[in-house]
């Protein structure tokens, strides 16, 4: 542009207005997109049973699976005890709205706290303590069994930093794979 035909103030106009308006309307557009995602997305909580420790899994669009139970516009998905919860609605991917709770007998609820590895890399100047419990979030994925059974999920794991790793070794998680497989089996069958 600089080497047309064009005067100096046409060339300048033409520099610096696309500069300037660039990082304003990329900070406007991230931060919309932020609100309609946050308020768009699938709320849901985890009710896990008390002192639960382990891996869990959550497979949607299971027709023998647990309903939609909706309190305060959030989505209660009941956690057995063996971590395996099949539940008949569609689990939606993107951004996250989770929370994490303890039930306990007299149906009050205890939050878990949220955590994440980052929160323990040595750069952290105030990390979480490394025995208390926090959900880990898995994250999510699709499996095809046999016979063609295919199956989405979600995964994630109930422990302190000091025990994640016993959740995470091949042998557990082949173990809980294989009976997660023979639930989703039995309900399609």
């Amino acid at each position: 542009m600089w080497k047309g035909r064009g005067n100096w103030k046409t060339n300048t106009l033409w520099t610096v207005i696309p500069i300037l308006l660039w990082y304003p309307l990329g900070l406007l557009i991230l931060s919309l997109m932020s609100v309609i995602g946050m308020a768009t997305t699938q709320k849901l909580d985890f009710i896990i049973p008390s002192n639960f420790k382990g891996n869990i899994i959550i497979v949607g669009n299971m027709p023998c699976g647990q309903s939609k139970i909706v309190k305060n516009g959030r989505e209660q998905l009941l956690i057995p005890a063996n971590g395996i919860l099949l539940y008949k609605e569609k689990l939606e991917y993107g951004y996250v709205d989770h929370h994490y709770y303890f039930s306990s007998e007299s149906d009050k609820v205890v939050e878990i706290p949220e955590r994440h590895g980052y929160m323990y890399f040595d750069s952290e100047k105030n990390p979480p303590p490394r025995n208390v419990v926090g959900a880990w979030l898995g994250g999510t994925g699709n499996k095809t069994i046999e016979n063609g059974i295919y199956y989405e999920f979600m995964t994630l794991t109930i422990g302190s930093k000091d025990s994640i790793d016993k959740y995470s070794n091949f042998q557990e998680e082949q173990q809980f794979e294989n009976r997660t497989d023979s639930i989703v089996k039995r309900c399609l069958q």
